[in-house]
């Protein structure tokens, strides 16, 4: 469980410091599944 936080209070503070939402993205895929322990992942961005 404190990996766990770890993790998402990681990603949150990186949050702080992105510009973009391509930042976002590729700090989401890059750190976040790394930490997870995933080989890939996708994000789908929504439109409307």
């Amino acid at each position: 469980m404190k990996r766990l936080i770890h993790i998402i209070e990681s990603f949150t503070t990186s949050l702080t410091h992105t510009m973009s939402q391509e930042e976002v993205c590729w700090d989401l895929t890059k750190k976040v599944t790394a930490h997870i322990g995933l080989e890939d992942c996708v994000v789908y961005l929504f439109d409307e």
